[in-house]
């Protein structure tokens, strides 16, 4: 199924999180995987509407998902609805699930999956090129989500791949 991967990878935690999607969902997704430095308004803006997935690493707080250097990438209000109608959208991020969340069901989004409080974990900074080989810290917390995210690109539903990601 068509998917934009964004993957933020601008300071530890979202170059930690980017890593394990670089490792384990970008193999298998087409047609954009905006990374690093493409992960901005535009770029998004131009991918999103072609995609019946969109999962994104990056900041987040109850109002905005924003990818590098904390450039806005979904914000309240303020983008064109056409980008998220009917999309299957996972933000791995801060806060989202507040009110950007329930925003993007409003504007047409099919299902929304993100964090109504900080997503924090530890990682092992002298392990930040290869961090899929963190797996006594960083893996532990992220290798749910990854497993989610494989359920869902599996063709599970939402609910399907929460519970998955969820489960102990």
């Amino acid at each position: 199924m068509p998917t934009t991967v964004l993957m933020s990878d601008f300071d530890l935690p979202t170059r930690s999180a980017s890593g394990f999607l670089l490792r384990y969902i970008a193999p298998r997704v087409e047609p954009v995987q905006l990374f690093s430095m493409l992960v901005r308004r535009t770029p998004f803006r131009l991918s999103a509407p072609q995609s019946d997935v969109i999962i994104g690493v990056g900041h987040g707080d109850a109002d905005a998902f924003t990818g590098h250097n904390e450039a806005q990438i979904l914000e309240v209000g303020r983008y064109d609805p056409r980008e998220v109608e009917g999309k299957v959208i996972k933000l791995i991020s801060c806060q989202t699930g507040v009110k950007l969340g329930p925003d993007l069901i409003g504007n047409g989004a099919a299902s929304f999956a993100g964090y109504k409080d900080d997503y924090l974990w530890i990682m092992d900074a002298d392990l930040a090129s290869t961090p899929w080989a963190d797996k006594e810290f960083a893996g532990k917390c992220l290798m749910p989500v990854i497993d989610g995210l494989n359920a869902l690109l599996d063709g599970k539903t939402s609910k399907e791949a929460f519970d998955i990601e969820l489960a102990p």
